[in-house]
């Protein structure tokens, strides 16, 4: 079969295809077409090349903006843009499962997860770190002497309605003193609520922060609390310092 793109460029071959959310990928010799709904037909709008490898040898998986295609090799990772670069597909990662022994059967990408299948084995692979379409925050606490005395939520705000949703929290930690904590958490744009306390009000010596993968700082506390029961700060995404509170 032929695949006439916007640009008029002929794509041809026939391989698998996946939909998902008014978005169609293709599998065709030497790439992947992707369409778009546009009324009761799906229309092209992009092709790119992923490997080396036929139409018949390329796998796809399709969720949440996100693609996988595998050949017999390895398996890349593309991820589509937002706002006017929502057409436009980005390689993220590559796994190589063939340098790792590993030869699945099967493969699906989910909220963010990989799931892959191996005769009577699944193994299952984070991908969130990668494919997050907002901003990666990383919290990193070195504890005090009293690591469970401390805790902190994150919170989102949702704006003009005064109801918060919890993302993320840790309290009561079993951690052994001075041992560092860290995690990484995909948010989307929108305001945030971070909170540090500690249960008995006798202070925190230790550091927390609360971090951007692309390099802001949104709080960092080197030498304690300021108050003694702990602190809250309020920050939107996209990053702005001028919003901070």
């Amino acid at each position: 079969g032929k695949i006439v793109m916007h640009d008029q460029r002929p794509i041809k071959g026939c391989g698998q295809m996946v939909l998902q959310e008014g978005m169609l990928a293709h599998a065709v010799d030497g790439g992947v077409v992707m369409h778009e709904e546009d009324g009761s037909a799906f229309v092209a709008y992009d092709y790119f090349t992923p490997g080396k490898a036929t139409v018949s040898e390329l796998e796809l998986s399709l969720h949440n903006n996100v693609l996988a295609v595998a050949d017999d090799y390895d398996i890349k990772f593309f991820l589509s843009g937002t706002g006017e670069d929502a057409k436009n597909w980005t390689e993220i990662i590559e796994l190589d499962f063939f340098n790792a022994g590993l030869f699945y059967d099967s493969f699906d990408v989910f909220g963010g997860f990989l799931a892959v299948v191996e005769g009577n084995e699944v193994f299952t692979f984070d991908l969130s770190r990668f494919i997050c379409s907002g901003s990666i925050v990383m919290i990193r606490i070195q504890y005090d002497y009293y690591p469970g005395d401390t805790s902190y939520k994150l919170k989102k705000i949702l704006s003009g309605e005064g109801q918060e949703t919890e993302v993320a929290s840790r309290s009561g930690s079993v951690a052994v003193q001075d041992e560092n904590y860290d995690e990484s958490i995909c948010l989307g744009y929108g305001l945030y609520s971070f909170s540090f306390h500690d249960f008995y009000g006798d202070g925190f010596r230790g550091e927390y922060s609360l971090t951007l993968v692309s390099g802001e700082t949104i709080i960092k506390r080197e030498n304690g609390l300021r108050s003694l029961y702990g602190e809250e700060v309020l920050f939107r995404l996209p990053f702005d310092r001028e919003t901070l509170d």
